[in-house]
């Protein structure tokens, strides 16, 4: 809570129309937070009233959400998600490689934001 100014990522598997995030965005101004970034698998529907700041990929899934629907150690229903355990190997190498590859996604972009806030401050010295 002592850092409301820094960068704050809200990320969903899917944006359809807005009515997940709208809330805990809300949530979150009221509370003070001033760098909410939305991230999510896929650009937001372009009826939703939460767009993305970031997306992964302009590639529609078949059926279902992504990454969730494939990851079959996350049970997902209208008010919970939560972790399922499993014994399938498959299943837990799908589960680790997702979640390794959102782990890099959000690393990155903090990172990208870090090196501009430094190209900023060393500009404004000059």
């Amino acid at each position: 809570m002592k850092d409301k100014d820094k960068p704050v990522l809200i990320f969903d598997s899917c944006i359809h129309s807005g009515g997940t995030l709208a809330p805990v965005k809300e949530i979150m101004e009221k509370a003070g937070f001033t760098k909410l970034e939305i991230g999510s698998v896929n650009p937001s529907d372009r009826h939703s009233t939460v767009k993305t700041d970031f997306y992964i990929t302009e590639e529609r899934p078949d059926n279902g959400c992504y990454p969730f629907d494939r990851d079959r150690m996350i049970e997902k229903t209208f008010d919970h998600v939560y972790s399922k355990r499993s014994r399938d190997p498959e299943q837990i190498a799908l589960a680790i490689r997702l979640r390794n590859e959102i782990k890099k996604i959000i690393t990155d972009s903090l990172e990208a934001e870090k090196r501009s806030r430094l190209k900023t401050k060393k500009s404004n010295k000059k």
